[in-house]
């Protein structure tokens, strides 16, 4: 249901001269090639970056051109984020920081990568990888401040680890009404149709599957590195998962409402599917 580039993946087993290794997960490589590959561009001409604009290809000159522009001008002016939309690809924009604030990712000053091609209408777009940090920031104590995931991933300091990434673009944006309605909009589409738990717990399940046959071996193979035993696997580590799917689009919700000062009436224009209806923890 969205437009980002993803990792091609499958769970695989490896053996090493005969011998069991364990579980590994093969993927694709995140870099020019990739890009290239995907979208049929030259690799050697496009601007790659990653974090708060590291250079991985290319140059970051003219993504940090962009932000100063966001830092100085004020978007809600229809002219000035008519200039901001024409740099970006804003759907998959909208996406990529939608889904990462679904799962309540706290490592994007990490792991965030975005590029351009070398083009007169080249547009910014964001890649989707690496959320080892997301889906479950649930039920721990410690962590119940990630509950509020709008208000961690737009946090006035910035988002990620003790507010290391950069939300400038995001920030700017969202002082546009037409760009505030339209991320609200998809937000809530994602949480009801894209992320419904009907559909997610089944997918849960249906990976856990796929790797069950090998657990055993993979434990005894690696015991330091073990999730405890099966039942600790299927009882904890998987409803953890379950618990995640089931509850946090309700949980996104009612914090998404908190943060833009939504009404209940408003609120019940955008559900059109009242089985998912915000709820605080």
């Amino acid at each position: 249901n969205t437009d980002l580039d993803i990792q091609a993946h499958r769970k695989s087993i490896l053996f090493i001269n005969g011998e069991f290794w364990g579980i590994y997960d093969l993927m694709e490589k995140m870099n020019e090639h990739f890009i290239a590959q995907h979208h049929g561009v030259n690799p050697d001409k496009i601007d790659f970056l990653e974090k708060r604009g590291d250079v991985i290809q290319g140059s970051n000159d003219e993504y940090a051109a962009l932000l100063e522009y966001v830092r100085t001008h004020d978007l809600s002016v229809r002219e000035n984020y008519e200039y901001v939309a024409s740099r970006i690809d804003i759907d998959n924009y909208i996406d990529w920081c939608a889904i990462e604030i679904y799962i309540a990712h706290e490592d994007t000053d990490g792991n965030t990568k975005y590029w351009k091609p070398w083009t007169p209408d080249g547009k910014w777009r964001w890649i989707l990888y690496d959320l080892d940090y997301g889906f479950w920031h649930l039920y721990q104590p410690e962590y119940a401040e990630r509950l509020d995931a709008f208000s961690m991933f737009l946090h006035p300091k910035g988002n990620g680890n003790n507010h290391q990434g950069d939300n400038t673009l995001i920030r700017g944006l969202l002082q546009n009404e037409d760009f505030k309605q339209r991320f609200i909009e998809r937000f809530v589409y994602h949480c009801t149709v894209t992320f419904a738990p009907d559909k997610v717990v089944p997918r849960i399940e249906a990976l856990a599957a796929n790797i069950e046959p090998y657990m055993e071996r993979d434990k005894r193979r690696w015991p330091t590195m073990s999730v405890g035993t099966m039942d600790t696997w299927r009882q904890e580590h998987l409803q953890l998962l379950r618990d995640f799917a089931t509850d946090r689009p309700s949980i996104n919700l009612y914090y998404m409402q908190q943060y833009f000062g939504l009404s209940d009436t408003e609120m019940e224009r955008l559900l059109t599917d009242k089985r998912i209806l915000p709820r605080k923890r």
